[in-house]
């Protein structure tokens, strides 16, 4: 019986070291340098966009499986945690990852860029907004006579979503891009009235633009010619404003006149 004992826990032993051994083996492989995943390399961003997101996915790929396994090796990359990274950096308008053999990780984007600054009249609160209405960072109140301004009279904070819908949108961009060419006007600030589907162009010189979101920008912008080279002409500077919201007809008042 001795015998035996001793011969089964010999066999016993000698399972567990090549268990061990070969556990060991496995690790080791996964902590192959050659199959480890360096920084990842990035195109398209600023340098400041690109030191935030190296610092944020080298500091996720650092981690580790069940306190094992390594994150940054290439069988074992952890791509939904690094698309949520990505993703939360509202500034990033796309972006595609890309594992190159032997490990290395490649990463393309395509940053907003700043078109205007939208600001709540409700909360005070301003973020950054892309050409498509698209707001996704925090700015200052007050940022100088160079950038748009978007003043909003709703109480709702869109950060992270479009302030309208993206075809009435692209209606104001549309009239706020063609009005210096053709009628040597310049929007100061786009006001977004409370119901939402009325918008004032406030231009540098003084009056402002009244719009809705049925207009035509090409037919708006012919009616507003028109009627400043017919009737109005030189009293421009006397306006208060000209309403557009009406496709074939021009309604505007002069200051201090009810």
């Amino acid at each position: 019986p001795k015998i035996r004992r001793y011969l089964f826990l010999k066999k016993i032993l000698r399972v567990l070291a090549a268990a061990t051994t070969l556990a060991a083996v496995v690790v080791a492989i996964f902590y192959l340098p050659q199959l480890r995943l360096g920084p990842p390399v990035m195109s398209g961003v600023s340098a400041s966009t690109e030191t935030i997101l190296r610092q944020e996915i080298s500091e996720r790929l650092a981690g580790k499986y069940f306190y094992i396994f390594p994150k940054n090796h290439l069988f074992l990359f952890p791509d939904r945690e690094i698309e949520t990274i990505l993703k939360e950096h509202r500034r990033l308008k796309n972006f595609t990852l890309d594992l190159k053999f032997p490990a290395a990780l490649e990463i393309f984007a395509t940053e907003r860029k700043t078109w205007a600054i939208w600001c709540s009249v409700v909360s005070a609160d301003c973020f950054f907004a892309d050409r498509e209405g698209f707001l996704f960072e925090s700015a200052p109140q007050s940022s100088g006579q160079t950038i748009l301004k978007i003043s909003d009279e709703r109480g709702e904070n869109f950060f992270g979503k479009n302030i309208l819908p993206p075809s009435d949108f692209q209606k104001i961009v549309a009239l706020t891009e063609l009005l210096p060419k053709r009628t040597g006007e310049e929007v100061s600030t786009i006001e977004i009235k409370i119901s939402g589907n009325i918008v004032n162009l406030r231009l540098k010189s003084g009056w402002f633009l009244i719009l809705d979101d049925e207009i035509e920008p090409e037919r708006a912008l012919e009616n507003l010619i028109l009627a400043l080279d017919t009737e109005i002409k030189e009293s421009r500077e006397n306006l208060e404003y000209i309403d557009l919201r009406f496709e074939d007809k021009v309604f505007y008042r002069y200051q201090g006149r009810r």
